[in-house]
């Protein structure tokens, strides 16, 4: 296992044995495994090696990782098989249970990590994605509106869009997944689109979600640096529609959490001005007073007003791609 994970991640540190995990667990799996922790892709694992893998079906193991996790204080739990039989495989991702077979395959579905052995000896990475995360999200519309990103460096990357390099190695993992843009270079890593503007927005619209991670209320404006105008009243201003009578203003979910003591009115329900607080930094992707084109979209996409939607429509297909 160490030897794999070293070939495959460039992991060097040891996996550290956890044997006293076995008190912590109920009587009929005290004496089944063989714990071991490491870090992967930044995140602490618990591996676990079953003594007599042949006597747990997958639907064992699937309840029995319930318990592990939990008396591993949460870490994933990945289960370590010498040989599994390709219905144990499938059976195991149906149910989404970690497991790790050396040299064969590695599936970790709360890390979003498939990595299989192919046929010519090349291992490919790729998560299993349904829906962005707000980083790669964030990423591409940058891309797309702000600047391009084409042949940068990953670290010039996270400095831009204030991540870490390792929220930006996942965020451009998922967007690899998903063949919206490849990798180049070994050491010094830059990233490469596989489709241009509006042809890229399209491909990736699929994958893309609405920003807004929670809506409040009040009678004060909330109207300052770190906001943008958004919803209906930043709709106003890039069509013909007239302002609604409450206006919205969206925030980054960080500078709510600074601010958000200066406000003591804040309401779920009622008052005069929306807030929409947004998983991402509406700032960064807006250098005036309005939210972003795309994030905007993003938010009102599934609004049944037909004049809202022919509004959204005609604002996409005017857009000045980079």
């Amino acid at each position: 296992m160490k030897a794999y994970l070293e070939e495959s991640f460039g992991i060097f540190e040891p996996l550290h044995s956890e044997q006293g995990m076995a008190k912590r667990l109920p009587l009929y799996l005290r004496s089944n495994y063989d714990f071991f922790t490491s870090y992967l892709s930044g995140q602490k694992v618990l591996w676990a090696e079953l003594k007599n893998p042949d006597q747990a079906t997958p639907e064992q193991l699937k309840k029995q990782s319930d318990v592990l996790q939990e008396a591993a204080d949460g870490l994933p739990v990945i289960y370590v098989f010498s040989n599994l039989e390709p219905w144990q495989r499938k059976r195991l991702i149906e149910k989404k249970v970690g497991f790790a077979e050396p040299f064969r395959q590695l599936y970790v579905p709360s890390l979003l990590i498939q990595l299989r052995d192919g046929h010519a000896q090349e291992k490919t990475i790729s998560p299993i994605i349904h829906q962005l995360k707000p980083p790669a999200q964030l990423l591409l519309l940058y891309h797309l509106q702000i600047k391009t990103l084409e042949g940068l460096l990953l670290q010039e990357i996270a400095k831009m869009l204030h991540y870490s390099a390792m929220t930006i190695t996942r965020a451009i993992r998922e967007l690899s997944a998903i063949s919206l843009l490849h990798v180049e270079g070994i050491k010094e890593k830059s990233i490469s689109f596989n489709s241009r503007g509006k042809d890229l927005w399209e491909k990736a619209l699929p994958y893309l979600a609405s920003p807004v991670r929670e809506i409040w209320h009040q009678d004060q404006s909330l109207s300052n640096e770190y906001t943008r105008l958004g919803g209906e009243t930043a709709l106003s201003h890039y069509s013909m529609l007239s302002p609604p009578n409450e206006e919205t203003v969206v925030i980054g979910k960080d500078a709510f959490r600074l601010i958000k003591n200066q406000y003591k009115r804040l309401d779920k329900k009622y008052g005069s001005y929306r807030i929409e607080v947004w998983h991402y930094d509406p700032v960064l992707l807006s250098h005036h007073g309005e939210a972003d084109k795309l994030s905007l979209y993003l938010t009102l996409k599934n609004h049944n007003d037909e004049r809202i939607q022919g509004a959204l429509k005609n604002m996409i297909n005017e857009m000045v791609w980079l």
